[in-house]
């Protein structure tokens, strides 16, 4: 996730970050997990050392982070309007961003749910 701080930040002064310095993500799990859940995802971030990848891949959170501040909802609904273009919104998200977005297709494609994280804590997808 990113820090609460981005959401303070102007398109302008993101364009100015240095993401590999500036840019910090955190996995922060459910607060609906049952005692075996929070178990089993405590062990997933350690044994497939999810901390390590995900900041090895900072600039696909800031590439991410700059398309939702360009891409408004109000433009992804003008968009997804143009009658022959994009069947809905979920469409233009999903080719918006690169990557499919819905629960069920998680395991498609590589980073995948980083993906699917990020765009839910920028408010894309619910």
């Amino acid at each position: 996730m990113y820090p609460s701080t981005i959401d303070k930040q102007s398109f302008a002064q993101l364009l100015k970050m240095n993401y590999d310095k500036d840019l910090e993500l955190h996995i922060i799990k459910r607060q609906t997990l049952s005692p075996d859940e929070e178990a089993m995802a405590s062990n997933h971030i350690r044994d497939f050392h999810l901390e390590a990848i995900y900041d090895r891949h900072k600039d696909i959170a800031y590439r991410i982070l700059l398309l939702a501040r360009m891409n408004d909802k109000h433009y992804q609904e003008a968009i997804s309007g143009i009658e022959g273009l994009f069947n809905d919104r979920a469409t233009v998200l999903r080719y918006m961003l690169g990557n499919e977005l819905s629960e069920i297709e998680i395991n498609k494609r590589p980073l995948n749910k980083l993906t699917v994280d990020l765009a839910r804590q920028l408010g894309l997808i619910t």
